[in-house]
């Protein structure tokens, strides 16, 4: 959750539970419990898991790892300053691997600088509360993210260590997963429109567009490149229909990586990312596709790509996908 949306929360302010008046019997209040003190908190986006999304640029890029925020009972305790200590935690970076089947890395320490609004000394970072002020950042700084080895996944473990100004650390939320994901501007997930023609001899859809049953993610392999990962096959395959849109496919050893133009937005190139296995499975772009079929458009987020799939002793396999992107992966 951004800060921003964090200010236009209203605060609670929890007054005093009246038990019973009379003009025989004195005021009695029920203890608020936790209610009258400070808790702090990290604001994660599912869980103790947070995304953080970095483009794939030179210049530098600050990211706002995490979101620290109190919440606060009265306006006098909003009013004292608080310090805040976070430490870093690798182990629940390897948990969320084992429980995941992820493999995140830490993001090597000459790939980033410390924000001097929350200073680092050793594995512990200090965020510091102002007078007033109820939510802050952790921060960071990639100057440049081209640097950074793309055949990794990062993430960063972090836990409150400690709180001061008569704050309580959140049972709840404590800690948090962070990855940092090194996209370019095509990296997401997409709904998949696929027309295939050519193999109707051998029990694939021939020129019937049809909404594959899953959708693709795109993932960052260099700045313009990327590779698929099919959702609904489990796979990195080619994604296409069976004969008269019967039933969602995939071709096996044949998984594209598309390359465009960041200038252009244009599809300039398919590979296939599978060596060999015999049969000759690539791909290449379609000579004679218009140019608007071989495209990103950013005003609507769709791809358009147009490329042939060839193999030893087959006709050639047309493909044609409309992607339209439904969100960061």
């Amino acid at each position: 959750m951004k800060i921003g949306n964090l200010l236009s929360k209203s605060l609670l302010i929890p007054g005093l539970a009246l038990i019973g008046f009379s003009c025989t019997k004195p005021l009695t209040y029920e203890s608020m419990g936790d209610a009258g003190q400070t808790i702090v908190k990290l604001i994660n986006d599912d869980g103790d898991y947070r995304l953080r999304a970095v483009g794939l640029v030179s210049t530098p890029q600050v990211v706002d790892l995490l979101d620290v925020r109190r919440d606060i009972p009265n306006g006098t305790e909003l009013g004292k300053t608080m310090t805040v200590v976070i430490e870093d935690d690798q182990t629940l970076v390897d948990d969320y691997n084992t429980a995941n089947g992820t493999s995140y890395v830490p993001l090597p320490t000459d790939k980033y600088t410390v924000d001097p609004g929350n200073p680092r000394a050793g594995g512990l970072w200090t965020l510091t509360l102002a007078a007033g002020e109820f939510a802050k950042g952790l921060k960071i700084t990639i100057p440049n993210s081209l640097d950074i080895d793309l055949s990794q996944s990062y993430a960063m473990g972090f836990r409150i260590k400690t709180v001061d100004a008569n704050g309580k650390i959140s049972a709840e939320a404590h800690q948090a997963v962070v990855e940092i994901g090194v996209k370019n501007k095509y990296d997401g997930e997409y709904s998949v429109n696929v027309t295939t023609s050519g193999w109707a001899a051998y029990g694939i859809s021939d020129n019937l567009p049809a909404t594959y049953p899953g959708n693709l993610l795109l993932i960052t392999s260099g700045a313009a490149t990327l590779n698929i990962e099919n959702i609904w096959g489990g796979s990195d395959l080619q994604p296409a229909m069976t004969a008269g849109n019967a039933d969602g496919t995939q071709f096996g050893a044949a998984s594209p990586v598309f390359t465009f133009d960041l200038a252009t937005d244009k599809l300039i190139n398919v590979d296939n990312a599978i060596p060999d296995d015999g049969r000759g499975r690539d791909f290449m772009l379609n000579p004679a596709a218009p140019a608007s079929d071989n495209l990103y458009d950013p005003a609507t987020k769709t791809i358009y790509a147009n490329y042939i799939m060839v193999q030893n002793g087959r006709p050639n396999q047309f493909i044609r996908l409309v992607l339209k992107y439904v969100g960061p992966r």
